[in-house]
Formats: C-alpha cells, structure tokens, sequence
C-alpha cells in the first residue's frame, strides 16, 4: 500500500480510505506498464465513476443527517447543485471554506486565525 500512496501523491492526488486494495493495487500495476498520461486517465475515471450523481446525492443525505453540519445544510446544499451543474471551481470553493469552519467549530475558535494564532496553536498541539 506504500507504492500506492507515494504514486497517488506523486500524481497530485490524496488517497481516500474509501478505494479499496484491489483498486489500489490495479493503479499500482498500470503505473508498472502505462504511461503517467494513460494513469491520470484512469484515475479521472475511477473517481469520476465512483462519485457519480448517485453517490453525490449519498453524502448529501448523510450530511443532512449530521448534527455537526446542520447550520451548514442550506449552503452546502447549494455547493452540491453547483458541482452537479459542473461548476466545480464554485463548489469546490465553497466546500473547502465550509471544512475550515467545521475545522474552527471542532477547536471552538471564534475570531481570524492569524499568523500569532497559528504559532500558539501550534505550539499547543506538539
């Protein structure tokens, strides 16, 4: 499984827990004998399949589901029919700001986080 995560990093990619280790070892054999060009193609794919409107509309209602996300439904809602649209830049951005309020709301943070607040909290976590 090391091999497998070195190349998906390589390539730009964050391996996810949800790729099983047949998934992962056929990528593993293809970057043996394939062409990184013929690899991404692959990969693109795997990912493209794999998070489908199906499984989008999955997240969704597990999200729903979620007491941690609940005041965040209404927006993410709105992130998840801009990225069925295909507007991935828009969804991706509003993603990524809704984790780092998640993040903040689990470390009870209120306020900007600066770089003072980065290096005491740094300090803190080692």
């Amino acid at each position: 499984m090391e091999r497998f995560y070195n190349l998906m990093y390589n390539l730009g990619w964050s391996p996810h827990l949800e790729m099983n280790v047949e998934e992962a070892r056929k990528i593993v054999e293809v970057s043996a004998t394939s062409g990184e060009d013929e690899l991404e193609v692959m990969i693109n794919d795997y990912y493209t399949k794999k998070h489908n409107i199906e499984a989008i509309d999955c997240f969704s209602n597990n999200w729903e589901k979620s007491k941690t996300l609940k005041k965040r439904i209404p927006i993410l809602k709105q992130a998840i029919n801009a990225h069925k649209r295909g507007d991935y830049f828009l969804s991706t951005c509003i993603f990524i700001s809704q984790l780092e309020g998640v993040i903040a709301d689990s470390e009870n943070h209120i306020g900007i986080w600066g770089d003072q607040n980065k290096r005491i909290f740094r300090k803190e976590s080692y």
